[in-house]
């Protein structure tokens, strides 16, 4: 690594080139075999999580299967959490209106043109 350090303060490599390519030999296999690594930990420990995860039941059926919706926690609705079914249909969401005081799926949003009227 000296040697390598000498000849770039003297001009004779880039230090561009240098950094671009020092240790590869090191670097490269084990970023692949970090990657893997934390690839699968990752996926098995995401796995466990959601089975193990228990959440505070609701006295709101799910619309599809009617089973009971589970609450989710979240910072960023006003009711502080959401409900979900996580036993049948996993991707029934339901959302608390305050207009209509009930829980709502979310609504798509529509293209100004959708809603013009028609000539």
């Amino acid at each position: 690594m000296e040697d390598a350090l000498e000849t770039i303060s003297e001009g004779k490599n880039s230090w561009q080139h240098y950094l671009t390519t020092w240790n590869q030999n090191y670097f490269v296999p084990a970023l692949s075999k970090a990657k893997s690594v934390f690839i699968n930990t990752s996926s098995t420990a995401k796995s466990n999580s959601l089975s193990e995860r228990k959440y505070e039941t609701s006295k709101t059926r799910c619309p599809d299967c009617k089973n009971f919706l589970a609450k989710i926690s979240s910072s960023k609705v006003k009711k502080k959490y959401f409900l979900k079914c996580v036993i049948g249909c996993e991707n029934i969401v339901l959302f608390r209106s305050d207009f209509n005081k009930i829980w709502e799926a979310p609504k798509t949003k529509t293209s100004p043109d959708e809603n013009a009227p028609k000539p």
